[in-house]
């Protein structure tokens, strides 16, 4: 009987030096260290190209029109600078007269975007349509659009008019 329980014993021990080294094994911690970068979303105006009027080429030159752009964004990924408004100006306007700015839309991010619109706040005598908008706008894509301007019949005459215009986009999906 002596001789049985010494066994066990010695059966008891190698057992828990085999499950305690198998712990020791298994035990150890691995760290995996690294980086991930997200995409990133930036959408903009980035040149006026040119703007017109109704009075290009007449003898008189009455109206005047200008955009410029302003609040520059950089994308932090690709580090391209584009701007978040677009301020459109009419000096000595009157009713009946038009004018068309021409300018790109451009995807300075990494990832495409779908455009809502170009949102211009402008008085309600005057009438705004944005023309050529993409509905998609791809990263380091330039898309040429422009804003047609209508100043409405009931407007003053010798009238100056300014409002901004900014692009309302979503991540494209």
């Amino acid at each position: 009987m002596k001789s049985k329980a010494i066994g066990m014993f010695t059966i008891l021990l190698m057992a828990l030096s085999i499950v305690g080294f198998a712990y020791a094994h298994w035990s150890e911690s691995i760290f995996i260290n690294g980086t991930v970068d997200m995409g990133s979303l930036t959408i903009g105006f980035t040149t006026v190209t040119k703007c017109t009027d109704k009075d290009d080429g007449a003898l008189k030159d009455i109206g005047e029109v200008k955009c410029e752009l302003s609040d520059p964004v950089t994308d932090p990924h690709s580090e391209k600078t584009v701007y978040k408004k677009l301020t459109v100006t009419i000096t000595n306007g009157y009713p009946g007269y038009w004018a068309e700015c021409f300018f790109t839309i451009d995807g300075a991010g990494t990832i495409p975007g779908t455009l809502v619109g170009v949102t211009c706040k402008a008085p309600p005598e005057i009438n705004v349509e944005c023309r050529g908008v993409p509905l998609q706008v791809d990263p380091c894509s330039a898309h040429p659009a422009s804003l047609y301007v209508d100043i409405k019949q009931d407007a003053l005459e010798c009238h100056d008019y300014v409002f901004e215009c900014v692009i309302e986009y979503t991540e494209y999906n």
